[in-house]
Parts: C-alpha cells; sequence; structure tokens
C-alpha cells in the first residue's frame, strides 16, 4: 500500500511539471512582444500610444496579444456605448528591420497599417503611428 502512495506521488507530480513547462507559455520567456499588452490609463500622447503587459485583456481597453512568430489578436473596439463593445480580433504580424509593426486583420473587410517600435520593455510597450 505504501509503494502505491508513492508511485501515485510520483506521477501527480511529474503531471503537475508538465503543467508548470506548458510550452505555450515558454514564448513569453524568449520574446518581450509576446503576451497581453493593453492601453494604459491615459495611454493616447498625439500620436504615441502606450499599453502595458497584462495577465489577460481588459474588458473594456483597446489592446493586442502577440503570440507565435506572426500571430496577433487585436481587442478592437466594434460598437460604441457606455460601456463600448470590444471584441477580439484574430490577425497577423510582422516587424521590419527598421522597428516597424505591420498588423493585419480581417473585420468586415481587410484591414492593415504600421505602427513603430518606440521602446519595448518585459512590461512597457510604445507605439508610434506610421
Amino acid at each position: 500500500m505504501y509503494r502505491l502512495v508513492i508511485i501515485f506521488l510520483f506521477l501527480f507530480a511529474a503531471c503537475q511539471k508538465g503543467s508548470i513547462d506548458d510550452i505555450s507559455q515558454k514564448p513569453h520567456q524568449d520574446n518581450p512582444l509576446f503576451g497581453y499588452w493593453v492601453l494604459a490609463d491615459n495611454g493616447y500622447s498625439g500620436k504615441q500610444m502606450h499599453f502595458v503587459k497584462k495577465d489577460e485583456f481588459d474588458e473594456n481597453k483597446f489592446g493586442y496579444r502577440f503570440y507565435n512568430e506572426d500571430s496577433v489578436v487585436i481587442r478592437l473596439k466594434i460598437a460604441c456605448g457606455d460601456p463600448p463593445k470590444f471584441d477580439n480580433i484574430p490577425g497577423h504580424y510582422h516587424i521590419s528591420d527598421d522597428s516597424i509593426l505591420n498588423i493585419n486583420y480581417f473585420y468586415g473587410r481587410e484591414n492593415s497599417y504600421n505602427k513603430i517600435i518606440k521602446y519595448l520593455s518585459g512590461d512597457s510597450l510604445v507605439l508610434i503611428n506610421y
């Protein structure tokens, strides 16, 4: 009986370790852009937008979730109101050598725009309209 308990605990611990090392979390360690970026309070300043890194999207704020090497989800305002209506729109992105971020997505029609990455750290992202 004692051996059975030890074997069960060993298997349980092995399963727990696998969930901690989930492969979907590894890119966040390798690429500082990966993750959820939510527009900061007072995040607009002229042509500049300041985002903060979060664990998930805020319900009523614009944002991005970058993952893989070309996939993005845009948290986009789709209707005005109180509060406004937001939805998650899948898309793709590409970063050129000169820090220009190109984002493409489909919402009623093909949409594409460019931003300049002015600053990127572990918890802060600043984009400038291009």
